[in-house]
């Protein structure tokens, strides 16, 4: 056989035993058949010479060596030493500021180095001075395959380009060491840790196969664990889009020998099936340091293949788990037909291995696996269960309705049983959850009282009777939720001395008792019921800012924290069927709005990223029979839900759409039933602009805003009078970073400009008087809600008064900027009184005490300011809450300089009065809100005893501005409300799939 072997076998034996190759003499002596071979060998020799294992690079002369930068960036000596030896032969290449050489070989050399275009290290991989044109090439095609696909599991490349006859790739820089590496210091993998591996991995092939792509060199030096514990595929310079490998021969062996499909020696095409094989290869290679098929040349390998000579992993490891060795016998079959079809296909045995391997360690997951058949047994027989006292919609195809009917995750038949439908609730404070078996609803009433709905009847029971939100007794309920066996209701209680407290009670309003009251909890949120009935998973809000996922016990009100969450809130977290585990959404990182679904024991271990996106991914809740996880999603575009299949805590595959364009939504439950529970904010708020002449009324009005109509809310104009500013939610997820915008007109011109603040949301109350910064109240991403003041040019926002309360619980309310410009006037809720706040010494003075006029507050809040200074800051005009005996009245008032306050009108509620802005020449604005009836807008001078109607009646008309020449006002209307609706029948879909 050997007088049969030809120059370029020879070729191929060298790159196989890591020996150099003389090129030309290669090319000089082969036939004229075999040089385009030798071209594609040379270009493998290139891909193994930069990439090959250590091991291998030892092989070569120390001139020649090549050290990888996934080795040098981890902390050996011998890397150290290595770092320390090799200098850099220049400062810059491109944009890249060249900090150390970390390697180099015949091929070229790789680099530390600097972006000083986005301030990130990264590493530069530059070809040699003297490689030929073709071969500079192949790099920036590389670069290019790279750059089409972004998953975290696979290293992310930044750019390539030939600069000054150099030709470059610069990418992330990986902090880690190859799997080569790991497994020749600490020795075979066992078989969990290998299939954990191998889950990262194809999910990174899941999406290099999505993005058209073949990978072809998957291999143990190609796969670095990062220090952190991210798992990253590497290199792609064997790379190939599917569209190109079609027509390739014999010769198309790029990649490396030993983890290479037995087909690719036979000459047949590289498919998605081969890079399954590398991949099964690399598992066996992890728990055994060997390769199921050996040889010392590539002429070795071709015939080893050819003969069906291999190594069975039973036999090389015989204390492996059954089902992990399955999976990769599978995965190296000799025959592609008998291979995973997909990546998707070896990740979910490969998740299956991890939770058989959970099943030998832990009773409780094994019980779980158990009851999950059972919950899909009765979710399928209950699914069709169907409250008759809603207002049913059914979705058809081409209804145009609020929800689309069809979705790409959803076969048509299963589509058109979708049912949405809106739930009939009585007036509410606020929404609850409904009970587990989904026959109860629990709600706070419009007196604040806890009480639940009959779901089939509509029948109500109210609970407690001792709330009321009038002023002088303020207590009611918040959060609610009902235990799995509907005995029992734990909410959050706003109690006389303005605590709170989670309470439990029976659903037959008996033995209310108070589990959770402490200095250090300031806010207990109930969140669900664990199917024991033992406890509550829930999230506290601490006095000290921070918040915590934890169980609450139910016989003492014992606390267990889960998940210390720092400032941020979760939105939900919710727990597994069987106790075991616990997702919550939470942002990717702390300054954005963009959040990612995490999962954790319930004993607090393993906490880790379920779902990982760059979109916005929050409420994740447990299906029923604990296998799968829904979530919403702005992925789309829309507001959207997902899902996604989980065995253990690991996903099963991608996460795939189940309902589209939900909404501006938040999760409220779902039940055992497939019943999920949302709020829908609906109703549209727009900002207006309309003329307004000093001696009649308003006239000519239209939308203030060009884009983005009906998100617009709270207005402002310049001291001069030149722009208007105003605040537009754009985000589907409100109350998170950039879900809010600050825009700002140029009323000459019309130009428009916005800025993004580093805040969650926000509402526009005024400008400095220079005209620089813009007075908003809001909550930044750390939490902390209050008064910010936002620079017209950069949009940079810095605190002025702050509290490290949510801003739905906060005791900062409205700010106006002061004449002066060194002040600021607002509201203190907590020690009932308007405040000055001196910018320069951060102190504060008392404007305006309540007790002291006489007023239990002021008239104002979601209505409109309440209270404003006039433009010369002598005169501060306010309407206030006051008492009448037994009764409630609303008074407009103003206060001078000297302290003096005189009342300009009264009204008896329900009627209410709230000032909204001065008018240059000194009149009052103010609105009137009748009971039943739209809000309008008078007019009343500080002089005069009579209102004047200026003509302007308008569905929640509130935050009026006016103009500093009194010729035009804008303002706001629109009232949005939350509605809860309930989507079945999806489920159904998802159990049978």
């Amino acid at each position: 056989m050997a007088d049969e072997r030809r120059p370029v076998d020879e070729v191929a034996d060298a790159i196989l035993d890591g020996t150099l190759v003389d090129w030309e003499a290669a090319e000089a002596s082969c036939s004229a058949a075999d040089r385009d071979l030798i071209a594609y060998l040379r270009l493998v020799a290139r891909i193994a010479g930069v990439h090959r294992s250590d091991a291998a690079a030892d092989l070569l002369p120390p001139s020649e060596r090549f050290l990888s930068p996934q080795r040098l960036a981890g902390t050996s000596e011998q890397a150290s030493h290595q770092r320390s030896t090799v200098e850099k032969p220049f400062e810059t290449w491109g944009h890249l500021t060249v900090l150390e050489q970390i390697g180099s070989g015949a091929f070229g050399e790789v680099y530390r180095a600097w972006d000083s275009r986005l301030d990130r290290e990264v590493a530069l991989k530059l070809l040699a001075v003297d490689e030929p044109p073709r071969e500079g090439s192949t790099v920036i095609e590389e670069g290019s395959l790279l750059a089409r696909v972004r998953h975290p599991n696979i290293v992310t490349v930044y750019g390539a380009e030939r600069i000054s006859g150099r030709v470059g790739l610069w990418m992330e820089f990986i902090k880690g060491r190859p799997l080569e590496e790991a497994l020749r210091e600490q020795g075979p993998f066992s078989a969990h840790e290998a299939a954990l591996i191998g889950l990262s991995v194809c999910r990174a092939l899941s999406a290099v196969h999505r993005a058209g792509l073949l990978h072809r060199d998957i291999k143990a030096q190609n796969v670095t664990r990062e220090d952190g514990g991210r798992v990253v595929l590497m290199d792609f310079g064997a790379g190939r889009l599917f569209s190109q490998c079609p027509g390739r021969t014999r010769g198309d062996l790029a990649g490396t020998p030993l983890y290479l499909a037995p087909e690719l020696f036979a000459g047949q095409e590289a498919g998605v099936q081969s890079d399954i094989y590398s991949l099964g290869v690399l598992l066996f290679h992890l728990v055994t340091a060997s390769f199921p098929v050996g040889g010392a040349t590539v002429q070795d390998l071709r015939q080893a293949h050819h003969e069906g000579r291999r190594r069975f992993l039973r036999d090389e490891r015989p204390d492996l788990l059954d089902e992990f060795v399955a999976v990769v016998e599978q995965a190296i079959s000799p025959d592609p037909r008998s291979r995973f079809q997909s990546a998707g296909a070896m990740e979910a045995a490969l998740a299956r291995v991890v939770a058989s391997r959970r099943r030998h360690t832990h009773l409780g997951i094994r019980r779980w696996l158990l009851g999950s058949f059972v919950a899909a047994a009765l979710l399928a027989a209950t699914v069709a269960l169907v409250p008759r006292s809603w207002q049913d919609r059914v979705v058809h195809p081409g209804t145009g309705s609020r929800l689309p009917p069809q979705t790409p995750s959803l076969s048509a038949d299963i589509a058109s049983s979708v049912v949405v439908r809106k739930v009939s609730l009585p007036s509410v404070f606020m929404a609850g959850r409904p009970s587990p078996d989904g026959q109860f609803f629990a709600f706070s009433d419009e007196n604040g009282n806890l009480a639940m709905m009959e779901v089939s009847t509509g029948r109500i029971r109210r609970l407690t009777t001792d709330a009321s939100l009038e002023a002088r007794v303020n207590q009611y309920a918040e959060s609610s939720v009902i235990s799995t066996d509907g005995k029992f209701a734990a909410y959050t209680w706003w109690a006389l001395d303005g605590k709170y407290e989670m309470r439990v009670i029976g659903t037959d309003g008996k033995r209310p008792r108070v589990l959770v009251r402490s200095d250090a909890i300031d806010l207990p949120r109930p969140l669900e019921w664990s199917r024991d009935g033992q406890s509550i998973l829930s999230i506290l809000a601490r006095r000290d800012g921070t918040r915590q996922i934890a169980f609450v016990s139910v016989e003492d009100g014992e606390v267990r924290t889960v998940r210390q969450l720092g400032r941020v809130l979760p939105r939900h977290a919710s727990l597994s069927p069987d106790g075991a585990f616990i997702v919550y959404d939470f942002p990717q990182e702390l300054t954005d709005s963009a959040r990612d679904i995490f999962i954790v024991g319930a004993d607090g271990s393993n906490d880790h990223a379920l779902i990982q996106h760059p979109a916005n991914d929050f409420a994740p809740v447990w299906t029923p029979d604990g296998r799968q996880v829904l979530f919403a999603s702005d992925r789309s575009g829309t507001m959207d839900v997902w899902r996604v299949a989980v065995a253990a805590d690991l996903p099963l595959g991608e996460p795939e759409v189940v309902h589209r364009d939900i909404g501006r939504m938040s999760l409220l439950g779902l039940t055992d039933r497939g019943s999920y529970y949302y709020q829908l904010l609906v109703g549209a708020v727009e900002v207006y602009a309309a003329d307004l002449s000093p001696g009649g009324g308003v006239g000519k009005r239209g939308p203030l805003g060009s884009g983005y109509s009906g998100s617009n809310i709270s207005s402002t104009w310049s001291r001069d009078g030149q722009q208007v500013a105003y605040a537009s939610r754009q985000g589907l997820v409100g109350f998170d970073r950039s879900s809010t915008t600050l825009v700002i007109r140029v009323l000459q011109t019309g130009e428009e400009r916005e800025l993004i603040p580093a805040l969650n949301s926000f509402l526009v109350r005024s400008w400095s008087p220079d005209g620089r910064q813009i007075l908003v109240q809001g909550e930044d991403s750390r939490g902390r809600s209050g008064i910010f003041g936002i620079d017209a040019e950069t949009g940079r926002a810095r605190p002025l008064v702050l509290t490290d309360r949510p801003s739905n619980e906060t005791n900062i309310g409205r700010g106006e900027w002061m004449p002066d410009g060194d002040r600021i006037l607002y509201r203190d809720n907590a020690k009932r009184a308007l405040m000055f706040r001196d910018l320069k010494r951060g102190t504060d003075d008392v404007a305006l005490d309540f007790r002291a006029e006489g007023i239990d507050g002021i008239s104002g809040g979601v209505l409109g300011p309440g209270f404003k200074m006039s433009p010369d800051g002598q005169v501060l005009a306010f309407s206030a809450s006051i008492r009448e005996g037994t009764a409630s009245a609303n008074s407009l008032r103003i206060r001078t300089a000297d302290g003096t306050s005189h009342e300009l009108l009264r009204v008896r509620e329900p009627e209410r009065l709230v000032l909204q802005d001065w008018e240059p020449h000194g009149a009052l604005l103010f609105t009137r809100w009748r009971a039943g009836q739209a809000p309008s807008l008078w007019r009343m001078s500080t002089g005069s005893s009579t209102p004047e109607p200026l003509g302007l009646t308008m569905d929640g008309l509130r935050d009026v501005s006016a103009h500093p020449d009194g010729s035009r006002i804008t303002f706001t209307a629109g009232s949005p409300e939350l509605e809860v609706w309930v989507l079945e029948n999806f489920l159904t879909e998802l159990v049978h799939r």
